[in-house]
């Protein structure tokens, strides 16, 4: 099998060459662009200036907006969490309420089987019998 070659024409790329400019022909072009007076230079700056203006009002409403829709969504999805967390809650008391009554069916079943002893109770009193019949 023949190796595929490939032909590619190279494009010989132009450089640019930025034109020498000095310090004097800036500071000239600069100048050429400054009205002769300053109340000519503040009509020209002044529509510029409140353009700008009104783009940062826009643009610092569109943050409020923003802020508020994210403030928004934090809340409701804080709400959902608060309730997710409650409900989780309500199931962890039930299921402790239901081990309580669980344990104190348990102790009174305990208690129950168990019963007072009446051998004690006997022997109270008889002494107690024995007591009077003594005239203590």
């Amino acid at each position: 099998m023949a190796k595929a070659t490939r032909t590619t024409i190279r494009k010989s790329t132009r450089r640019r060459t930025a034109p020498v400019r000095g310090r004097a022909t800036a500071l000239a072009r600069l100048s050429s662009k400054l009205q002769p007076t300053l109340r000519q230079f503040t009509r020209r700056l002044r529509p510029g200036l409140v353009r700008l203006e009104r783009q940062v009002e826009i643009a610092e409403a569109r943050t409020r907006r923003q802020a508020a829709r994210l403030l928004r969504r934090a809340s409701e999805e804080l709400g959902r969490l608060e309730a997710k967390g409650e409900r989780r809650w309500q199931h962890l008391t039930e299921r402790a309420r239901r081990d309580a009554v669980r344990w104190l069916r348990r102790v009174e079943q305990a208690l129950e089987k168990a019963g007072p002893r009446r051998g004690r109770t006997r022997a109270r009193a008889s002494r107690a019998k024995l007591d009077v019949a003594a005239g203590i």
